[in-house]
């Protein structure tokens, strides 16, 4: 079995590592040639990794591939972590890791020490002197919860609709005096400039959420502290988010 990993970051180095451990494994980077590449088994990318056309997509860089390099590919499995144009029109076996809620829940939990992380850097207060308001219940925002509530730090879901202990309605929570922290882990655009105004304390904001869903210009402008962070696990945990991935995609490779 040949495998080539896309290492654009920490977390895909550790699965390059792991997979070279085990059999023939190339690393692609920046200055890779992508045309040296002759034949493989396994493709595995990033979260975000191809564009419109099949360009590898790197922090600072675009690698171009062509027909040429995916046609090597048409036989084989592809893992990547999200959806794509390019990738949807392909006839490979594509698995995409970050719709698996196994997969997701184990992050969660990386994710979750992150934001806490951000909370401590980004405060000069006591952890466990902080209210922190956590908008969204879903797998990531529960997971942050269940870490608060493990540590003893006061916290509550700010959700459309009341449903348990420790939660307030958006409606409420806009109308009322916020946290001291705020975490947004849901889609939706709550955090608006009307809010912004409202909130004179000016609570940090740890924005997860993928899209724009804060003024982050207005935040700026009126002393909010803001955080926009996004890929927590491979910045904060690279060596576990790496090994999760590795794990999963191996047993999916053995499958076959």
């Amino acid at each position: 079995m040949k495998v080539v990993v896309m290492g654009s970051d920490y977390r895909m180095r550790e699965v390059y590592y792991r997979f070279a451990s085990y059999v023939e494994t190339i690393l692609i980077n920046e200055t890779s040639d992508l045309h040296a590449i002759k034949g493989f088994d396994v493709l595995v990318l990033p979260v975000r990794a191809v564009d419109a056309q099949g360009n590898l997509c790197f922090p600072n860089t675009l690698v171009k591939s062509d027909e040429a390099f995916w046609k090597q590919a048409e036989k084989g499995m592809i893992f990547a972590g999200s959806r794509c144009p390019f990738l949807d029109q392909l006839d490979n076996q594509i698995y995409y890791y970050m719709e698996e809620e196994a997969l997701k829940k184990q992050n969660a939990i990386l994710t979750a020490e992150g934001i806490l992380y951000y909370m401590i850097d980004h405060t000069a207060t006591s952890i466990f002197a902080l209210k922190v308001d956590i908008i969204g219940k879903g797998i990531c925002g529960s997971a942050f919860g269940t870490l608060l509530r493990q540590l003893g730090i006061r916290h509550r879901y700010v959700r459309r609709a009341v449903q348990g202990e420790d939660e307030i309605t958006i409606e409420a929570w806009k109308q009322s005096k916020a946290g001291d922290v705020v975490i947004i882990t849901a889609p939706v655009e709550i955090i608006d400039e009307a809010w912004l105004y409202a909130q004179q304390h000016h609570p940090l904001l740890i924005d997860i959420a993928s899209g724009k869903v804060v003024d982050a210009h207005t935040a700026g402008k009126l002393g909010f502290p803001y955080v926009k962070a996004l890929g927590i696990p491979s910045i904060f945990a690279a060596k576990s988010a790496g090994n999760i991935l590795f794990e999963w995609i191996w047993g999916k490779v053995h499958e076959e």
